[in-house]
C-alpha cells in the first residue's frame, strides 16, 4: 500500500468545492494513478479528502483479476478515519474498456456508502475508469 501527497498527485491544479469541477480534477488525478496500473488487472483506490476537498491520501485498497477485485470495506473505513477524511472518493478501473458500472459495482458502492455513513464520512463519488473514459456514479444518479 502507498499514499500520494497532494503535491505529487496534482501540484498545479486547484480544487474547487463545486462537485462538477471536483469530478474533473479527480478524473485527472485518477488518470495519472491508473496510467501506472496494469490494464489486465482490476484495482480499487480510495481518495481521502479533507473538508475543503483537498486530497489527503490515495490508498490502493485491492487488486484482482481481469473482472474482479476484492477489498475489505472495513479497511476502507479505517483508512478514511485514520486520515481524518470528511468525504472520500472510491475509484476502480474496468479492464473491459467499458466504464459503465456493473450491478456488482452498484451493490458494493451502496455497502461502502452505508459503512462510511455510520461513522459520518460521506462517499462523495465512485468513479470508474477505463481506456481514458470515466463514469461518475454520483453524476449518473447512482449514488
Amino acid at each position: 500500500s502507498w499514499c500520494l501527497t497532494p503535491a505529487t498527485v496534482c501540484l498545479a491544479v486547484p480544487l474547487y468545492r463545486q462537485l462538477h469541477v471536483l469530478r474533473q480534477h479527480f478524473k485527472a488525478i485518477l488518470a495519472g494513478i491508473f496510467s501506472g496500473v496494469l490494464a489486465s488487472a482490476l484495482s480499487v483506490f480510495l481518495l481521502c479528502l479533507d473538508a475543503k476537498c483537498k486530497v489527503l491520501c490515495c490508498k490502493l485498497l485491492g487488486e484482482g483479476s481481469v473482472n474482479s477485485a476484492q477489498f475489505n470495506i472495513r479497511q476502507a473505513v479505517q483508512q478514511a478515519l485514520r486520515d481524518n477524511a470528511t468525504p472520500v472518493v472510491l475509484a476502480h478501473n474496468h479492464t473491459s474498456g467499458v466504464a459503465l458500472p456493473s450491478e456488482s459495482d452498484q451493490i458494493v458502492t451502496r455497502r461502502v456508502q452505508a459503512a462510511l455513513k455510520a461513522v459520518d464520512i460521506d462517499l462523495m463519488d465512485h468513479i470508474i475508469v477505463s481506456d481514458g473514459d470515466f463514469v461518475s456514479m454520483a453524476q449518473s444518479g447512482m449514488l
